[in-house]
């Protein structure tokens, strides 16, 4: 009898406690992951994406990036805040982190990644990119923590641009 009451209170104490460690309800504590609020119209959108089958049939790192090279004219035809856009949605823009160096990595974007090539030789590029830069970083001090992973990956890319373009 002894150990049954002793069993009952155990379970009635775990279930106490399970009930008071349950998870919160993120929306009802404002943690959600927050994306930054794109604001850029008329961005290049990557006709192929990682993970889609047209990105795997096409086999090659060159065929891929082949695929996301942005027409000339288009390019010229785009501001300085389309093509930020564009550049920092470029499929291979992670790859600034496989290097020796970021200098190494960005100079290595600055061949492959047309928008940031056109936007690097812009004269209102850098302006751009500091605007930009200003804007996330009001942007999360008002979020903090709660930014997205793409929101995240977007604001180290900015950095980035901001520290090597000339």
């Amino acid at each position: 009898m002894k150990k049954e009451f002793q069993m009952t209170l155990l379970f009635c104490l775990l279930l106490g406690v399970g009930f008071f460690l349950k998870p919160e309800d993120p929306a009802a504590s404002g943690k959600l992951e927050v994306d930054y609020p794109h604001e850029t119209v008329d961005a290049w959108e990557y006709p192929v994406r990682p993970g889609t089958g047209e990105w795997i049939a096409l086999g090659s790192t060159e065929k891929r990036r082949e695929a996301c090279r942005i027409p000339q004219e288009t390019l010229d035809a785009m501001n300085a805040e389309t093509l930020l856009e564009t550049a920092l949605d470029y499929p291979f823009c992670t790859d600034m982190w496989a290097f020796d160096s970021l200098e190494d990595g960005y100079r290595s974007q600055l061949t492959h990644n047309s928008a940031l090539a056109s936007l690097a030789v812009r004269d209102d590029g850098r302006e751009a990119v500091q605007a930009r830069l200003e804007d996330m970083e009001a942007w999360l001090d008002e979020v903090g923590r709660t930014r997205s992973a793409e929101s995240e990956h977007q604001y180290s890319c900015l950095l980035i641009f901001a520290e090597y373009m000339e």
